[in-house]
């Protein structure tokens, strides 16, 4: 009952967070008709990015190149960027991902600077949170990686579940099973925490070549 309480307060935590984020986005956006210098600034810099004619800066320092994510990758493999505000402050974020990857940047002392890492299983929400979402088998089930992040690309909050199938491994019969992280609950507590989170669009990212 505990820990099924703890799984309670930290969706409610996690919509808090959440909806209190679009709640400051939205906001701003209405109060802002016209797009600040500060967003037009981090387009220009982002724009230089994804033309070659800077680097970005990774969160030692170090440089970053565009070309560094389009090496040793299949023709067929992902490599795609996005802008969109990650963390309701109206300033745009450049998220690229690609079949190995997935990173977002900012703007950080006039410089295109690493925000957030994570991996090529990550999808970025309209709420500004992260899905991370990975099929696995013996047995075959879904894991999912729920993220909420900080103003500055920290992760506030974090909430792991998966989903196994019914299955037949080598004879031995899976049942189904639902885990909040790492705790077994029924079918209709799963579903009843997860739907909100799941449901959450992504249709607001407008992906992109990357050139």
């Amino acid at each position: 009952m505990k820990k099924i309480t703890i799984l309670f307060i930290s969706l409610c935590l996690i919509l808090m967070l959440t909806a209190c984020r679009q709640s400051e986005g939205t906001l701003s956006n209405n109060i802002i008709e016209k797009p600040s210098s500060e967003s037009i600034a981090a387009d220009t810099l982002y724009n230089k990015f994804l033309s070659k004619k800077i680097n970005a800066v990774d969160k030692n320092g170090g440089a970053i190149t565009l070309e560094s994510y389009l090496d040793d990758l299949p023709e067929n493999a992902w490599r795609k960027y996005a802008i969109y505000d990650m963390n309701g402050d109206s300033i745009p974020e450049l998220i690229i991902k690609t079949g190995r990857s997935f990173d977002i940047f900012w703007i950080k002392n006039d410089k295109v600077t690493l925000w957030y890492q994570g991996t090529n299983y990550t999808k970025p929400l309209n709420n500004m949170a992260l899905l991370s979402e990975r099929e696995g088998a013996a047995p075959e089930h879904i894991d999912y990686i729920y993220y909420v992040l900080g103003y500055q690309g920290e992760e506030v909050l974090k909430i792991e579940f998966s989903k196994y199938s019914a299955s037949e491994l080598q004879g031995i019969q899976y049942d189904e099973e639902y885990l909040i992280n790492n705790t077994e609950v029924t079918e209709q507590i799963y579903n009843s925490f997860t739907e909100p989170l799941l449901t959450v669009s992504d249709d607001k990212i407008t992906w992109k070549e990357l050139p």
